[in-house]
């Protein structure tokens, strides 16, 4: 179960993000908390409790996307349009 604090920063998290994953990830913690069941949230319990577990050692990163597009940029826009136009 989620300590009073722990709860209140999940529940601050979830207003401050503007991304839908991290909400979802923090709302399935919670809904699995309360007992209720994942349907809605469409995450299993099993991935559900994973998160959990990383919340109670890492804190509110666990519920942020590791995911970035650091790919680097092998052409420029002006080389991209001369390539599509040839």
């Amino acid at each position: 179960m989620a300590r009073p604090d722990e709860r209140a920063a999940i529940e601050a998290f979830m207003g401050e993000t503007k991304k839908i994953d991290e909400h979802k990830r923090a709302l399935a913690v919670v809904t699995l908390e309360a007992g209720n069941p994942l349907t809605l949230v469409g995450l299993s319990v099993k991935h559900v409790q994973q998160i959990r577990r990383k919340f109670a050692s890492i804190g509110v990163e666990a519920f942020k996307d590791k995911r970035h597009n650091n790919a680097p940029v092998l052409l420029t826009k002006a080389q991209l349009n001369e390539v599509l136009n040839t």
